[in-house]
């Protein structure tokens, strides 16, 4: 008991514990994401860092997300484009429905806040109206995004 257990790819069973009391996913949840994590590389789950392109292809619903270059930087412990498999759980746990409306609306304000002042600001709204509607240029629709985010 205790020790390094094949059945968790090397993650301890008192990790496994910890990372259930740290974050907002079940045991299982938390197991699932370690198969993945680990299926892209035979890796050392403790220390390794994968791409986040790598993170994508093992997790759809990213790669067709608005916010995903904003979940690379925020969820990104090292700010380098990777993600360890605490970054992994981090982001899984934010969004998991378990979350409360609170660390959710933390995790939120991170994400729309492009500029990375600690302030939402009209280019961090324009920014976000050009996620979510996936922005075209022409002059016409950038005065159109400009009004929008200045009314919101």
């Amino acid at each position: 008991m205790g020790g390094k257990s094949s059945r968790h790819y090397g993650l301890t069973d008192e990790k496994l514990i910890e990372y259930t009391e740290l974050t907002y996913l079940t045991r299982t949840e938390i197991l699932h994401l370690l198969k993945l994590f680990v299926d892209i590389d035979d890796i050392d789950i403790e220390y390794h860092r994968i791409a986040f392109g790598e993170i994508i292809s093992r997790f759809p619903q990213l790669e067709h997300n608005p916010f995903r270059s904003r979940i690379r930087r925020v969820f990104s412990s090292k700010k380098d484009d990777c993600f360890s498999f605490e970054d992994l759980l981090d982001y899984a746990s934010a969004m998991s429905d378990r979350c409360p409306s609170t660390v959710k609306s933390a995790w939120a304000f991170k994400l729309y806040d492009f500029d990375e002042d600690g302030q939402l600001g009209l280019d961090d709204i324009v920014h976000v109206i050009k996620a979510l509607t996936e922005y075209r240029t022409t002059t016409e629709s950038r005065i159109d995004v400009n009004q929008i985010a200045q009314i919101v």
